[in-house]
């Protein structure tokens, strides 16, 4: 789908969620690609989130309401499971993906596959389900078997993450920016210049800005740290700060 096909398709179900006061939801997209789109909300008094079906997932959807209280039921989103006999599915993304959009329907109404032993795990538009639960299917060669998986039975995968620790001059954007990637502060201010930087979701151009403990910090290319806690100051009166950087 293009750029602007997509963003009038979600204008209108905007209009419609304004006029209604249901929730609506997008296609999965990518969770960059959902941010972008973030800025369409603007002054339209709609409470939107973005959601996958688990904390660390790449596609989202983005759900919207006049109402405050959007839940994960409102992304109107499914898990499914794909098994068969581990001894000889040998499958990767690749494969799974293909199998899946060989039934017909296309990449934006499937999120996330996660591969495991004998199998994967998936999540598509629940309007899916029942064409999915009785649909013929060979990954590889190898007959699938596909049902609904309870939400309730389901452990999803780890969010990897690792702690580091930083000495930067300030709190602001540019400078924990530098520090957190390993980049000079000069080409920290041009990525957030060029709207490539992120905080809590959303972009900011402010290289003052002052982050906080708990910001999320996402840099396109580069990757994405959660701010931790302050625990002191060197001799020279810099900070000392520690962040969580998601692997």
């Amino acid at each position: 789908m293009s750029d602007d096909l997509q963003r009038r398709r979600l204008l209108d179900l905007i209009h419609r969620a304004q006029k209604n006061w249901q929730a609506e939801w997008s296609d999965f997209m990518p969770r960059e690609e959902a941010e972008d789109l973030l800025a369409l909300f603007t002054g339209t008094d709609l409470t939107v989130r973005t959601w996958g079906g688990w904390e660390g997932a790449e596609r989202v959807r983005l759900a919207f309401s006049m109402l405050d209280d959007l839940t994960s039921d409102d992304f109107h989103l499914a898990l499914m499971s794909l098994d068969g006999p581990a001894k000889f599915l040998k499958a990767d993304h690749r494969d799974y993906l293909g199998a899946l959009m060989s039934l017909g329907f296309t990449r934006d109404k499937m999120g996330d596959i996660l591969i495991r032993e004998g199998g994967c795990d998936f999540f598509v538009d629940r309007d899916l389900v029942d064409y999915l639960a009785v649909s013929d299917l060979r990954v590889r060669r190898v007959p699938v078997q596909i049902a609904q998986r309870d939400w309730q039975s389901w452990t999803p995968p780890e969010v990897k993450t690792e702690e580091q620790a930083l000495i930067v001059a300030s709190l602001r954007l540019d400078a924990v920016l530098a520090k957190s990637f390993q980049l000079s502060r000069r080409l920290a201010a041009d990525l957030i210049d060029a709207g490539l930087v992120r905080v809590n979701h959303m972009v900011e151009y402010r290289s003052h800005y002052l982050l906080a403990s708990g910001d999320l910090l996402a840099v396109r290319g580069h990757g994405r740290v959660r701010i931790g806690s302050t625990t002191g100051t060197t001799k020279k009166g810099n900070i000392k700060l520690l962040i969580e950087r998601y692997l």
